[in-house]
């Protein structure tokens, strides 16, 4: 989506703001508070375990829905999911003009089929995990099977692995390992390396990251010295994973060869 349209969607930037709630001045590499509320994503059983983010109508996550057609048709997605806390939404999104075309939601304590039936015309439509109350409260609960159909056209099982992760502690990961990344992983550069932004003094951990993810940035502006941001928490549990896993997605992906 272009930054100008963005940026006159009122009701997209509210959904992530609280992403960038902190305290000015506070960039120690000091843990994030999980009271944030951060998306939280794991497969087991053959499910899709979801913790969405505690905001109102955050997108938790989300997966391709192609319209099978340019002309009108009628789409139905049956999403087999239950709910054990929160309020657990989902909804079809029509990607480019960020419109919600239908949605439903499951109640705590409930399992059911959740189904949405709606027009679409060829563009593009994702099927979206979202926090469906309005109390501030995250929903938690999980996905199982998940079917596609259109105009009377037998089922198809919607493709996971179109799957995206929105307001996640770690953006870069998705689940997939692509260059076969293990622990223990000798990266140089949390130990020999300097990355510093000369502009407002933020240290970064590596190329491919501003922070370590799940905890503040690093800023030396004069608040802490070096010893202490190279020692904070942020690089030591960066280092540690390195050493023990689990890696960040960033690690993961990274092209490297130390």
């Amino acid at each position: 989506m272009p930054r100008e349209l963005a940026l006159r969607d009122r009701d997209l930037r509210l959904r992530n703001a609280f992403l960038y709630d902190q305290q000015k001045g506070v960039f120690r590499g000091q843990p994030l508070d999980d009271a944030t509320g951060v998306t939280s994503i794991r497969w087991s059983e053959k499910r899709l375990h979801v913790v969405t983010p505690k905001g109102p109508g955050a997108y938790a996550a989300g997966v391709r829905v192609d319209s099978p057609a340019a002309a009108p048709r009628r789409l139905r997605v049956a999403v087999a999911a239950s709910c054990e806390a929160g309020e657990l939404g989902f909804g079809l999104l029509d990607y480019d003009k960020n419109a919600w075309l239908e949605r439903a939601g499951l109640r705590p304590g409930s399992a059911g089929t959740v189904v949405l039936d709606t027009s679409v015309e060829g563009q593009r439509i994702d099927l979206m995990i979202v926090n469906n109350a309005s109390d501030g409260i995250p929903a938690r609960g999980s996905v199982g099977e998940v079917t596609v159909s259109a105009d009377g056209e037998p089922p198809r099982p919607i493709d996971w692995g179109t799957l995206t992760i929105h307001n996640s502690p770690d953006p870069l990961d998705d689940g997939s390992n692509p260059l076969g990344r293990q622990p223990r992983l000798a990266c140089k550069a949390v130990y020999y390396n300097f990355y510093v932004n000369e502009m407002f003094y933020r240290m970064a951990p590596c190329c491919y990251m501003t922070r370590v993810p799940g905890f503040e940035e690093l800023r030396l502006d004069g608040d802490m010295t070096f010893d202490e941001a190279w020692n904070s928490p942020g690089m030591v549990a960066l280092r540690r994973r390195l050493a023990d896993g689990p890696l960040y997605g960033a690690c993961l992906r990274c092209s490297e060869k130390w």
